[in-house]
Formats: structure tokens, C-alpha cells, sequence
């Protein structure tokens, strides 16, 4: 097991949704496709503002296909049929009386000689009377499925039985239909529809399709569900426009909608007639059928001429809501009327524009003017029709990921950040991908009279807070009341305050009003004197007992002039730098002390016994840095025994130490976060023990994970900070060197997707770039619209540069002749180059007709993005045929670029003297063109790497020629790139995305993924050029983006230590960044040598375990299911596309990579019970259950949860 793959962002994406009598009749649901979910919303309408409230949520061993409501015959509510990936049909129903979902197993589609829809998603449909029902499924090329209910059915029976039957395997109910194929020819479907108000045993199948010459056209089919088949009914003829939307209307007949036109054809054997024809609506014919034209006047309806109708729902007889696919919405106003049976007459049929909503793949009528629109590319929202502008008002909306584009890296302190592009052509997002769940918002800032820098909290009563504040030197030097009320507040100084103490003050409080303060020569009450020892540091409790440290480093524990408890650390001539004191309950104390060598103390101290008991004393940093401050934390809840230590060392970094005072102290768990940065933290608590950390320009946020340790975010970047302290839970206040003191607030949301941030927008982004060392990225966007000077449809690039801090948009390049410009990538010039170009440069990749316009310098100036002037590329005589991918630099030093495409070249930033300016030399030797398809080129170390889309990867060195004349320097002129297939075992089908980087061992990893999402990767043996595979493994879904991570640019590393101070390793190294379709983002690390035989065995072990017992990982008991382990392990098997006899795509045993999924939720899971304040007798039960049952894993709990730790990227 070399690999460890770790869930960042689970694949999120909305794929469909349907709307369902799922729970009762008077309240219809909601069901949203999230891959291999469903999840079920009801929907509230009775209050001001609708909303959605989720119900339940339903996962799926394997992502869904398809989903239809339907109508069981004998039962009040509706099921839902599913297709799932591998062609299998099920029901799911909802039983009422058990308030329990319930799957019934149907079929499994025959694949065997089929081939899968090409470039559309399955279709299915369904029509069911209180007699019979069938449904129809188009999940095959060429074919379309028609699935008969058998009349002996009743379903009414079928939740009984599989309920009563709740727990064992589902036995398969094939006999519940009679399935037939009909065979439509090689043709593409697009959309399919069941004409309504048709005769009974007249239904009848509108099929919308495309043939392989790009021909749109009509068919009806006529449905015989007692012989159990389709039949073709009418052959229409080609429309001269691409139609891309058909709607059945409730009255009958068949709406066509194009860009152009809106075409309606009567039911088959219904004649057409038409009220006031004219230019804009008259009748037609297609072949032999009557149809209805409306003309679509496009100064009317601009925005028509560059999108097309995708979806629809309709509200009522003459209103149908249809949205385009840049998310326009219009309302179609269709009046229609019989005269006779076989006589319609057509009044008017009109368009008119509401506005935008979203880029829909479903649009639901929930009630009166309620509507929802899901979206895989968008938001998905809950939305209202209003009677005026802005007719379209968003209610709410439920969060997705769309397919991911780009990842790039962020580095703020000790965290990492991901930025994110995603989208689709007309919609995109700029995702800050991180585990912030803090937010800090300034409310006021005051000014002080004299130097401050530090603060106590001296009092509290009613929102006003007696501060101090004291001088370099730790004087009191002022006293003020701060009245807090939000942006009212006040910070009052005090005339005369009452310090009364000249030396150096430690620490101070005002208590039931008496003044308690610690100086050096010794700690005193409304002045007097209360001990006359020297004093290094005091700590001072709400009930007015303090503690202090002597010079002795004696301990003395002390209320008023009684002396509770004294003791001396066993640390005898240790320098204590910080200690820290809680009350656990009743007269039950923890004293921690921290010492300049990096060990630290732990004592237990009670009123009830003579002497304090020492916990532990132990070393978490070495010598060289010791500890700088230190804290304890208990859980949120009063009765838990949860406790942990936390401490930061001299060069910034952090250790947590974690145990449970019901258990020995000795079964603890210990934490390095190790930083880069250098610089000490100190930590800041709460009363209730919200911990904050900060150095002199940073304040960070702690918050406790799965693992049970604690997470660092960075919140704020503040300047110059001296001190903070908490005034409540939720406001804090701030001194700077600066006089000042800030008000701040505090929020926390440790809810799903409080963690990312998210920039929308009507462009597409595709690339982004992060500005090194600011808070500044460079986004490429595109939009799709027509040329105002030639009428013509293209595209337009863009370039954003935004904060990313903020997520705001600061500036926006628009490029003249922008139609010229197709941006496709974009890479940094790296600094030290200021000679030649300015600072902040970054290389702009475009397919040009325009060779000069192919490679463009730009950089930042003054939050502006400039371009330099037009650079040539000398040597290249003609751009127009390049379509190029990729530029990545290859060498730092000579400023080499490679530009991947279906030409991959190689070119050098150089100065020429003759021409005074820059330009790019091509170096004619590098000229590389690939079989079929490239997919781009990237460099690492020595090697350049190609990806091939359809042949795979290719491998090759630059090399460089001696000159005869001057054999230490090298001949640019004739440098050449030869290029080798690499070859592997298990090769991708169709390459989506591949990176590489040098690995800890050193040597060069090529990391690929493909459509299928098979995900390897590749070592490169130096000596022979030839790869060894060392993973093989299945993601779930179409792998799209790879970013490895580079560790020599990496901030922040995490180790673990348990037993020797010095041998602070990690187990694991993070490599990449994987981005899916349906948005999900997944970590790889690998392990490292001397771990992996011993940790391979023990996830085998505990994957097995988990399997079988996975009940244990679900919260609701509505929804458990067993899992075959076998199984289960075979989801992650290499994909292929070839066939075995029982027509199923063969599939390649995955190696070397482990799934910590199912680790992580067991955790999590173990976590919850744990809790000691929230724990029932059932929880009790099932915690005492997973530990007989999951003994090896309870046996390797640290193990895993240092794994999961390490292997969370944020």
C-alpha cells in the first residue's frame, strides 16, 4: 500500500431532480440526484419567504443514471424508479407507517452487444393509470427499452413484505414487468416526451434526435403496452434549424422550440386551425403535418441568438416556464382550444422574458408562483415569479459543486487554501477552497492615551468592561471602560484609576471589589500585601483564587490570605516560560507548566488532598526552540473528561496532546504541526474555552476535527499585535504597538460549506493563477456572444485579476480585437528577473491567428493588470494552425517555456540589442507533434512530459549538443526534444489530466487520470527512462484537474510523535490534488518507506472490519444497508472499455492505493459517541457494540487517526 487517498470536498454536483408525492399527499417532495445520493426536500409554502427543509438523504452504493417518480397502483404516494451506472433498475418507496424508505431490486439491463449513449445523459419516462403502468428507458444506443408492469403486481403487498423483511438481501423482482427492446437505428436522441390528451391505447413517444450528419428531426412512436412494444408511427422531416427543446403540452400535441422559432404539431389525426395569422404566427407543414409557426423576432429576444431552450416545466393549460441554457427564463403563453374532437384551433402563442435564474438542468412548478431550478454547471435555487420587475426573486439555494476545472495552491502562514475553477460554458465559479469557520469582523477601533502594549480585563458588569492597559515596561498606565455596543461603542478613559501598585504588574482583577494584583515583589489586595514571595508569573480565577509561580518555582495555590495549596514542580531549575490553570469540578484543578527546554508538567491539584499529583512530565519540543506558551482545553460539555494540552514552541510550531482523565493519562495522544514560518504563537482563551493563536501579524482559529485534534485556520491578518483578550464569546478585543485598541466580533459556523468562499459569475473561468506572496490571482474567463462588427458567433477572453482574500474582482483586462484572443493558459515568470521584466509577470498562452499574440508578457501594477508591448517569435512563421494547451516553464535561469498543443515547441525569453525589446527564439530542434490529440506538456527536473488524449503519455529529454569550438557551453540553436511512449500496465482511456513533480525520493512522479476515473501514477527509474506503476486505483467518477503539491514550496508539514522527542517524521507525504466532474476534491499521499508494510496490513484489516460492520457509520437508522465486502472493493477497480461475454465492462484489480473514506467516518462516528454529555443508553449500547466488533480498529485508533490526520491537506 504505497497510497493513501483522503476526501477533501466530496463530489457535491446536482445532477437531476424530480417532484413527488414521496411522504404524504398534501405535501409533495423534492428529490435531488447528488451522484449516488438522493437527497428529499419539502418544500414550505405557507410562509412569507418559501423554503426548503431537507428531510432525509438516501446513499446508493453506485452513482445514478436516472430517477422518475411514479404512481403504484394501491398506494397514496408516489415511488421512485432508479438507473443506476451499471444499467441496474430498482424501486424506492417510502412506507408511511414505519416512516422507513424501502428498495425493492428489479433488473438488471442486458449490455451484452450494446454500446452507451455517446454525448447524452439516459433517458427515462413513465405513465402509470390505476390498471396498468410501463415505463420507458434509453440507456443503449439505438435501442429504447419498454418495461410493462404486470397486471399481477401490487405493490401495496410489496412494502409489506420488504419491510417485514428489513435487514435481509432483497431477493431481485424481475417478474414485476415484461421488458421488450425496440430497435430506432443509428440515431442520437436528445430529448423524449409522452403526448398528453391523446385516446386511450393511442400514446404515443415524441423522440427529438440527431443523425451522425448533424440532421435534427421528429419522430412519434406508438406505445402498445399489452403487446409489449413501440411502434413508428410518423417520420417527420428535417428542420432546417436545430430544434433543441420539445414540451407536451397538457392540452395535447407538441411544442418545438428552436432559437428562431417556436413550432407546434397537433396530436397525431388532429387538424390545425389558426386565429389571426400573420408575419410573426402562421401555418406550415412538415411533409404531411399541419404545424403552428411562431416566429421569434431576434430585436426582440437578443439573447436567443446565442443560447438555446433546454428545459421546461409547465405551470398550468397555458403557461409553461422555459429556461435557455445561460439560464434566461421566459414564460410561453400557449392558447388552445378543441373545437370537436379531431379540430384544434390555435389563438396566440407568445413569449415573454422574466430574467435570469440559473443554468437549469431540471425546473420544477412547486406551487402557485414557486419554482425550483437544479443545476450541475450553478447554484441550484428556490425561486419566485413576481407581477413586476425584477420578476424573478431567489428564496434559497442548496449547494453543489460543479465539475472542477483548475486547482491552484495558496500559502497564508501555516495554512494552505485551494483556488478553484469551475463551471460550464455560460456559468462559473472561483472557489476559496478552505477549513476557516471563523469569522472576524472589525466593529470599532479607539485610540489610547499612552504607549500600550498590553491589556488586562479587569471587570465585567452589564456589556461594560473595566480595562487596563500597561507599557512596555508592564506598568498600569491607564485604566478605561469600554461600553460595547456594536458600532455605538465607547472606550472611556478613566480620570483617577485605582492601580495603586508602582512596579511591574503581572496580572490583574477586580473581583466582588476587591482589586487582586501580581507584581514581581508579590501579590497584593486593594494594595495590601498578601505574600512577600518574588513572583514570576500569577494566574487569577473568576472565584478570586490565584496562582503563582515563585522564583523557587514553588507553586502556591491562594484565596485572599489563605494559602489553598503549595508545592514545588518537579522541574526544580527549569525556566518556566508560561503557565496555565483550569478548574475541572467540585475543588479539582489542572496546572500546566511550560519550560525554555521544550518540556512541560501536568498536576492534578485538590483541596481534599495534601499534595498535588503530577499527571505528566514529558518533552514535546527539543532544546533548541522550547515552549513559548501553552494552554489547556477541556470539552465544550462540563461533565466530559476530554482534555487537551496545547503548546507552541520558539519557531512556530504547535503540539496538542490529548487524553481523558477517566482513563490512564498515559494512553495519550500527541500532535506536531510543524511551520516554516519561525516565529512563536501565543494562545488566547475564552472563558468557555474558544481558543485563539496569534504571533505579532496573524490571529488563528482552532477548532477541533475527526481526528479529535485540533484544526489551525488562519482568520485575520492584523499588524503589529501586542495582546487580545476575550471580553465574551463572540467579541474580542485587540492592542496593536500602534496606541490602538480593536473591537472585534467572533462568529463561528462549523456547518458543511462554511468552509469555502465563493465568487460566481456569467463567464466561464478556466484558469486561475495565485500572485506569490499576495493576496492576488489571475483569472482567465471566457463568454460566448455575437461580433458586433461581422454578426458572428464567437468567442470572447477575458482576464480578472482578484483578491482572494476578499474574493472581489479588482480589475478586468479586456483585450482589443477581442475575438482574436482564444486565453487557454497562463504561467508565472519566476522573481529575480526584474532586470528584464517587471515584477508580478506572468506568461499569457493564446490560440491567435496572430503569431505575435500567441505568447504575451502581462504583469500587476498597482492592482492593474499591464501588458507589455507585442513580443515576436522569431521563427515561427505561421500561428494559424496551432492549437496549443499548456505553457509551463522549464528553466528558471534562461527563462525556457514550453507551449503543449498539437505542435509542442520550445521557446526562450531573450533580449535582442538589435531590435532594443524582447522576444521569444524558438528552438526549431523541440518541435514535437503527437499521434492524435495532445493534451500538453509539462517539465520536471530533467524530463519533459506529453499527454496524448487517445495513446496516453509520452516521455523525453532536452539535448543539447557540445560545440566543437566550446565544449562547456552548450548549442542553443540545435537543441533537440526527442519524445518515447511511456509504457504502463494499466493504461488511461481517454487522458484527462496527468502532473508530475520530483517525489521525496528523487525522482520524477508523472500522476494521471482519465474519463473513466482511473487514477495511477508513474516513477521514472533515472538510469533507463522506464516507469514503474506504483498505483492503480478508481476515483468513482471522470478525473478533470491534477495538481501535485510541490514540497519545496510547501509551508507546512504535519508529524506526529509519540515516543522520541527527536524523531519528529511524518508517515505520510501529500503529492496531489485531484479534481472530479461532480466536483469532488481528493487528496494523494504517499507513505513513506520505513511504515508502509506495517500500515498496509492493519487498513486491510480495519477496511474489512468497517465493511462488514457498516451499519455502525450511518446516523439514521432509516437508511442502513450491508455492504459485501468483496463488493465494495471492486468499485475501485481499473475501468476499461473493452467487454466479456456477459457484455459488462471488464474491470483490472486496483493496487497500492487505500481509501481513507470509510476510516475517516468511523472516526467521526466514534467521536460523536464519545461525548460524554450527549451520550444516551442507545448510544451507549452501539459505542459498547463498534468495540467489540471493530476490535482491530479500536486496537489501531491512533494509528488511523494520525493517518487521517495527516492526510487532510487543509
Amino acid at each position: 500500500m504505497n497510497y493513501l487517498l483522503s476526501e477533501i470536498r466530496p463530489p457535491n454536483c446536482i445532477n437531476r431532480s424530480v417532484y413527488a408525492n414521496i411522504f404524504t399527499k398534501q405535501k409533495a417532495s423534492l428529490v435531488v440526484n447528488k451522484v449516488n445520493q438522493l437527497e428529499f426536500y419539502v418544500v414550505h409554502t405557507e410562509s412569507e419567504e418559501p423554503c426548503l427543509e431537507l428531510k432525509d438523504v438516501l446513499t446508493i452504493d453506485e452513482p445514478l443514471s436516472a430517477v422518475i417518480p411514479f404512481q403504484p397502483p394501491q398506494l397514496k404516494n408516489e415511488w421512485l424508479m432508479v438507473l443506476t451506472e451499471s444499467n441496474a433498475l430498482f424501486y424506492i418507496g417510502y412506507n408511511q407507517e414505519t416512516e422507513n424508505f424501502v428498495r425493492i431490486n428489479g433488473a438488471v439491463l442486458n449490455g451484452s452487444g450494446q454500446q452507451q449513449l455517446l454525448d447524452v445523459e439516459p433517458i427515462m419516462m413513465s405513465k402509470f393509470t390505476e390498471e396498468s403502468g410501463y415505463f420507458i428507458v434509453h440507456c443503449f444506443q439505438g435501442m429504447i427499452q419498454l418495461l410493462v408492469l404486470n397486471k399481477d403486481t401490487k405493490f401495496d403487498t410489496l412494502l409489506v413484505d420488504t419491510t417485514n423483511k428489513r435487514g435481509k438481501k432483497n431477493v431481485p423482482r424481475n417478474d414485476a414487468w415484461n421488458a421488450n427492446t425496440t430497435a430506432i437505428g443509428n440515431i442520437v436522441v436528445h430529448q423524449m416526451v409522452i403526448l398528453q390528451n391523446t385516446n386511450k391505447f393511442e400514446d404515443t413517444l415524441a423522440v427529438l434526435y440527431r443523425d451522425f450528419q448533424y440532421n435534427y428531426s421528429l419522430r412519434y412512436y406508438r406505445i402498445s403496452p399489452e403487446e409489449g412494444k413501440l411502434s413508428l408511427l410518423i417520420q417527420f422531416e428535417e428542420f432546417d434549424e436545430p430544434p433543441t427543446c420539445i414540451i407536451a403540452p397538457k392540452t395535447g400535441g407538441l411544442l418545438v422550440l428552436t432559437s428562431l422559432h417556436i413550432f407546434y404539431f397537433a396530436n397525431p389525426m388532429v387538424n390545425l386551425q389558426l386565429k389571426n395569422e400573420g408575419d410573426s404566427i402562421f401555418l406550415s407543414r412538415n411533409g404531411e403535418q399541419q404545424l403552428v409557426v411562431k416566429k421569434l423576432d431576434s430585436s426582440s429576444y437578443s439573447e436567443l441568438m446565442t443560447s438555446s431552450f433546454t428545459n421546461y416545466t409547465i405551470i398550468d393549460d397555458n403557461r409553461i416556464l422555459v429556461v435557455t441554457n445561460t439560464g434566461m427564463s421566459y414564460i410561453i403563453y400557449f392558447d388552445s382550444k378543441f373545437n370537436g374532437k379531431r379540430a384544434e384551433v390555435i389563438s396566440s402563442i407568445s413569449l415573454i422574458e422574466l430574467g435570469m435564474t440559473t443554468v437549469a438542468s431540471d425546473v420544477h412548478h412547486i406551487d402557485k408562483n414557486i419554482f425550483f431550478a437544479s443545476s450541475k454547471l450553478s447554484q441550484s435555487i428556490l425561486f419566485e415569479i413576481l407581477q413586476q420587475k425584477p420578476f424573478i426573486n431567489v428564496s434559497q439555494f442548496i449547494p453543489s459543486s460543479p465539475p472542477l476545472l483548475n486547482i491552484d495552491t495558496k500559502f497564508t502562514g501555516m495554512q494552505r487554501t485551494l483556488l478553484t475553477c469551475g463551471g460550464g460554458y455560460d456559468s462559473g465559479e472561483f472557489r476559496k477552497v478552505h477549513n476557516n469557520i471563523f469569522e472576524l469582523t472589525c466593529i470599532k477601533q479607539f485610540g489610547t492615551a499612552l504607549d500600550t502594549s498590553q491589556i488586562l480585563l479587569l471587570n465585567v458588569q452589564n456589556k461594560t468592561y473595566h480595562i487596563a492597559t500597561k507599557d512596555m515596561n508592564g506598568k498600569i498606565n491607564g485604566e478605561y471602560l469600554l461600553e460595547a455596543k456594536g458600532s455605538n461603542s465607547a472606550f472611556r478613559k478613566l480620570g483617577d484609576f485605582q492601580c495603586g501598585v508602582p512596579e511591574l504588574v503581572l496580572n490583574q482583577r477586580i473581583i466582588d471589589g476587591d482589586r487582586i494584583s501580581a507584581t514581581e515583589q508579590g501579590c497584593y489586595i486593594n494594595n495590601q500585601a498578601v505574600t512577600n514571595e518574588r513572583i514570576f508569573y500569577c494566574k487569577i480565577m473568576e472565584s478570586g483564587t490565584f496562582v503563582y509561580l515563585t522564583s523557587k518555582n514553588e507553586i502556591y495555590m491562594q484565596k485572599g490570605t489563605h494559602i489553598i495549596k503549595r508545592f514545588n514542580l518537579a522541574s526544580e531549575f527549569k525556566q518556566v516560560t508560561e503557565i496555565d490553570l483550569v478548574h475541572i469540578c467540585d475543588n479539582r484543578f489542572l496546572l500546566l507548566a511550560a519550560f525554555d527546554d521544550g518540556s512541560y508538567e501536568l498536576h492534578m491539584i485538590s483541596e481534599d488532598l495534601p499534595k498535588a499529583k503530577i499527571l505528566l512530565q514529558e518533552a514535546v519540543f527539543d532544546s533548541t526552540n522550547g515552549i513559548s506558551s501553552c494552554a489547556i482545553l477541556l470539552e465544550d460539555n462540563v461533565v466530559s473528561s476530554s482534555i487537551w494540552l496545547l503548546f507552541s514552541s520558539g519557531n512556530g510550531s504547535v503540539g496538542q496532546v490529548y487524553f481523558d482523565l477517566n482513563t490512564e493519562v498515559n494512553n495519550k495522544q500527541t500532535v506536531i504541526s510543524q511551520c516554516a514560518s519561525g516565529l512563536p504563537y501565543r494562545f488566547f482563551k475564552s472563558k468557555n474555552n474558544n481558543i485563539l493563536m496569534a504571533d505579532t501579524n496573524q490571529i488563528f482559529g482552532l477548532f477541533i476535527d475527526e481526528t479529535n485534534f485540533y484544526k489551525l485556520v488562519p482568520i485575520a491578518e492584523v499588524n503589529n499585535i501586542n495582546n487580545i483578550i476575550f471580553l465574551n464569546e463572540e467579541e474580542l478585543l485587540v492592542s496593536t504597538s500602534i496606541n490602538k485598541v480593536t473591537l472585534y466580533s467572533l462568529k463561528k459556523d462549523s456547518s458543511k460549506y462554511a468552509n469555502d468562499t465563493i465568487m460566481y459569475s456569467n463567464l466561464s473561468n478556466t484558469k486561475s493563477l495565485h500572485i506569490p506572496h499576495s493576496n492576488l490571482s489571475i483569472l482567465i474567463c471566457f463568454e460566448n456572444k455575437i461580433n458586433s462588427i461581422n454578426g458572428e458567433y464567437q468567442k470572447y477572453s477575458y482576464l480578472k485579476l482578484i483578491d482572494d482574500s476578499s474574493m472581489n474582482v479588482v480589475d478586468i483586462f479586456d483585450f482589443a480585437n477581442n475575438s482574436s484572443w482564444d486565453i487557454v493558459d497562463i504561467c508565472m515568470v519566476p522573481s529575480g528577473m526584474e532586470s528584464m521584466i517587471p515584477k508580478h509577470s506572468f506568461v499569457i498562452l493564446s490560440n491567435s491567428p496572430n503569431k505575435n499574440e500567441i505568447l504575451s508578457i502581462f504583469h500587476i501594477k498597482k492592482n492593474k493588470i499591464k501588458r507589455l508591448s507585442s513580443i515576436d517569435i522569431l521563427g515561427l512563421s505561421d500561428g494559424s494552425e496551432l492549437i496549443s494547451q499548456t505553457v509551463r516553464l522549464i528553466d528558471c535561469d534562461k527563462l525556457k517555456f514550453i507551449v503543449g498543443g498539437n505542435i509542442t515547441f520550445i521557446v526562450d525569453l531573450i533580449y535582442d540589442p538589435d531590435r532594443s525589446n524582447l522576444v521569444w527564439q524558438l528552438l526549431t530542434g523541440s518541435i514535437v507533434q503527437l499521434p492524435i490529440y495532445a493534451l500538453g506538456a509539462i517539465s520536471t527536473d530533467k524530463y519533459i512530459i506529453m499527454g496524448d488524449i487517445m495513446k496516453g503519455l509520452y516521455i523525453g529529454e532536452l539535448n543539447y549538443p557540445t560545440d566543437d569550438d566550446h565544449e562547456s557551453e552548450t548549442n542553443e540553436a540545435h537543441i533537440k526534444l526527442s519524445m518515447s511512449k511511456i509504457r504502463c500496465s494499466f493504461d488511461p482511456y481517454f487522458l484527462s489530466s496527468f502532473d508530475a513533480v520530483k517525489n521525496i525520493e528523487d525522482q520524477t512522479e508523472v500522476i494521471f487520470g482519465d474519463s473513466l476515473g482511473n487514477l495511477s501514477s508513474l516513477q521514472i527509474n533515472p538510469d533507463n527512462n522506464e516507469a514503474d506503476q506504483t498505483f492503480a486505483f478508481n476515483i468513482g467518477e471522470q478525473i478533470n484537474i491534477i495538481k501535485v503539491i510541490d514540497h519545496s514550496a510547501q509551508k507546512q508539514n504535519f508529524a506526529l510523535k509519540f515516543d522520541k522527542v527527536n524523531e519528529i517524521k511524518p508517515l505520510l507525504h501529500t503529492t496531489a490534488v485531484i479534481g472530479t466532474v461532480n466536483g469532488g476534491l481528493y487528496c494523494v499521499s504517499k507513505v513513506v518507506q520505513e511504515s508502509r508494510e506495517d500500515i498496509e496490513k492493519i487498513l486491510v484489516k480495519c477496511q474489512a472490519e468497517l465493511i462488514s460492520y457498516s451499519k455502525t457509520l450511518t446516523l439514521t437508522n432509516k437508511t442502513t444497508k450491508a455492504l459485501n465486502y468483496s463488493n465494495w472493493l471492486s468499485t475501485k477497480d481499473w475501468r476499461t472499455l473493452s467487454k466479456n461475454e456477459s457484455g459488462n465492462y471488464i474491470r483490472k484489480d486496483a493496487f497500492g492505493m487505500f481509501d481513507l473514506a470509510i476510516i475517516r467516518k468511523w472516526l467521526k462516528r466514534d467521536h460523536q459517541l464519545n461525548n460524554s454529555g450527549q451520550r444516551n443508553k442507545t448510544d451507549e449500547e452501539l459505542l459498547n457494540d463498534m468495540k467489540t466488533s471493530l476490535k482491530v480498529c479500536y486496537k489501531n485508533k491512533r494509528l488511523l487517526q494520525r493517518l487521517v490526520y495527516e492526510s487532510s491537506l487543509l
